[in-house]
């Protein structure tokens, strides 16, 4: 018997190199979630309009809440 799943999710933490050289933001290299809220928040309006973080989920799939 075969089978291919119907629904598959990946996760990835993407950030921008030349804002956290600029603003100075650390994070080690395997943070914990609160680790990235907390680095989140120093990167938090850092450029004019900048949120610190994006977060999907299923319901909202497509739109951004911080």
């Amino acid at each position: 018997m075969y089978a291919e799943p119907f629904y598959g999710e990946s996760s990835f933490l993407m950030y921008r190199k030349d804002v956290f050289a600029e603003h100075g933001p650390t994070t080690p290299a395997q943070p914990t979630w609160q680790q990235v809220a907390d680095v989140a928040a120093e990167a938090d309006g850092a450029e004019k309009s900048m949120k610190g973080i994006c977060v999907l989920d299923d319901d909202r799939a497509g739109s951004a809440r911080r």
